[in-house]
């Protein structure tokens, strides 16, 4: 659509298809250290032609934090709870 409308420079920020898969490299593997996750360099990953598979110290899941204690780390609803029913959403008056 960028290229169609003449805006494409501002719908790439200048990168074409093998820059945005290194960008979004990057800024995966930068979140990833924060994690203890980490990743080889694009280069090496794109060369090397084969999946990466990751150890998993733990098994994920949903909402862990709120099901250990959820009065210190409720959900963000307006109860902090599971929510069956929404006032809020109530109020919009969907049918």
């Amino acid at each position: 659509l960028g290229r169609r409308f003449n805006r494409d420079a501002a719908c790439t920020a200048g990168l074409d298809e093998l820059g945005w898969l290194k960008r979004i490299w990057q800024e995966g593997s930068q979140q990833g250290k924060g994690r203890g996750i980490h990743l080889p360099t694009f280069e090496v990953f794109w060369n090397q032609q084969e999946y990466i598979e990751f150890d998993h110290p733990q098994m994920f899941v949903r909402h862990q934090a709120f099901r250990e204690d959820p009065d210190l780390e409720p959900l963000g609803t307006p109860s902090g709870l599971i929510e069956i029913y929404s006032k809020t959403i109530a109020d919009m008056q969907y049918d």
